[in-house]
């Protein structure tokens, strides 16, 4: 029978928006997770650190966790599957592992670069270096040996 848990209890969202979470333990096949006002069951096992989707996300859109885009969905990804790429299926199939990786990676990486806007742009307050005065308690050593403590 498969275990049921309530998001909280196996996942994490960094981000309002994300659409992939991170799992916090890890989450075995078939596991029923409660999230938001939908169940859905986890495609494969999924590793602790790893990720897996919460929303649908259709092929060409992009994978988000901390707000940011890392992936393009090359495949349709349902709530519960485990998202991967091609380079880390690789480096887990050399690894003996107790469950079933996906047969096929579900996304590429994709990055896309960060264009900063700058009539948007509002620099913050310089701070200050240091807080108080750096003061070293220590003596200057005679000739040329620099300083000491004691």
């Amino acid at each position: 029978m498969a275990k049921k848990y309530e998001f909280s209890e196996i996942g994490l969202l960094p981000a309002l928006g994300d659409n992939v979470a991170i799992a916090t333990k890890v989450v075995e096949v078939e596991a029923e997770i409660h999230y938001n006002d939908q169940t859905f069951s986890i495609s494969h096992t999924i590793l602790e650190g790893h990720r897996f989707a919460v929303d649908s996300i259709p092929i060409g859109q992009h994978l988000l966790s901390w707000g940011l885009p890392f992936g393009t969905a090359i495949e349709q990804i349902n709530p519960g599957d485990y998202v991967s790429n091609k380079k880390m299926l690789e480096s887990l199939s050399i690894r003996n592992l107790d469950s079933e990786l996906p047969d096929n990676p579900n996304f590429s990486n994709d990055i896309p670069r960060y264009e900063l806007d700058p009539a948007n742009f509002q620099p913050g307050t310089q701070v200050s270096i240091y807080d108080t005065d750096h003061l070293f308690e220590g003596y200057k050593r005679s000739g040329n040996r620099g300083v000491g403590t004691r």
